[in-house]
């Protein structure tokens, strides 16, 4: 028993450890990040554009790692008189966002890591959720909790199987090893969002590919968006490897799944 609760508290540790990691870059990413987030714009639009498939009228709304408040944005024109509850992991990604909104009075804030947070003000009529929850550490539960707390409508965005093909196959090449997350398939994210139950559900595959000068250019990149772990960053030894496969530059490609599911 000693051992067990041991074993517990150190992962415990270590994954507190991990959303500190992903706070901290992400904060400091925060005053750049509408210069580089030029997919997750898209990707923001695109989800906006599902949920109005739906043809229905919200009157409150909570944004799921909102970052600088991509989807907010599109939302707001929709609807202007919702409450918008705004989560992030981040406490400077928080504030680029209030700062956009500083005027408008129907906004809320919760730094959170919303992964098992139940939200005071849940049940929403709209949770969305745009590349955020592939950071969750447990994916389908992270989703679950987030269908718990609507009585509506659950939109969400998230890397899958295929993004940044073209490093890991590098990364093989070179014979190292790839320190990018596995992301899961379209197939088995459209499988965990049935197992919902969901009265009516939508799904899209989203693809896109940006093209770097060199594997570096790629990595600063990353960095830019916050969208990296310092213990998982190739060394300058690995970069030079990869730079001499590479001397054309690289391609980063991104498969984004999106859900629309309704109650």
């Amino acid at each position: 028993m000693i051992k067990r609760a041991m074993k517990k508290s150190r992962l415990h540790n270590d994954a507190w450890i991990l959303e500190q990691e992903i706070s901290r870059n992400f904060d400091l990413a925060s005053k750049e990040y509408d210069n580089y987030a030029l997919v997750q714009k898209k990707a923001a639009y695109i989800c906006t554009q599902m949920v109005m498939q739906s043809n229905e009228h919200f009157h409150s709304i909570l944004d799921v790692g909102t970052g600088t408040g991509f989807v907010v944005e599109n939302l707001l024109k929709l609807f202007p008189q919702a409450v918008y509850t705004l989560n992030d992991i981040s406490s400077q990604m928080l504030e680029q966002t209030k700062k956009k909104f500083s005027n408008l009075p129907n906004m809320e804030y919760y730094l959170v890591n919303a992964e098992n947070y139940i939200f005071p003000k849940s049940p929403y009529n709209l949770i969305v959720s745009n590349l955020a929850i592939q950071w969750f550490k447990n994916l389908e539960q992270g989703i679950l909790n987030l269908w718990q707390q609507t009585n509506n409508i659950l939109a969400f965005s998230t890397l899958c199987c295929g993004s940044f093909s073209s490093w890991k196959r590098e990364c093989k090449k070179a014979n190292l090893p790839c320190k990018m997350e596995i992301f899961p398939s379209f197939d088995s994210l459209k499988k965990k969002c049935l197992n919902l139950n969901p009265q009516k559900a939508n799904f899209k595959l989203q693809k896109e590919t940006l093209s770097f000068s060199s594997p570096l250019d790629f990595v600063r990149y990353l960095k830019k968006l916050g969208a990296h772990s310092s213990k998982k960053e190739q060394t300058i030894c690995d970069l030079r490897k990869i730079l001499k496969q590479c001397p054309s530059g690289i391609m980063a490609e991104y498969n984004i799944f999106h859900g629309v599911l309704k109650k």
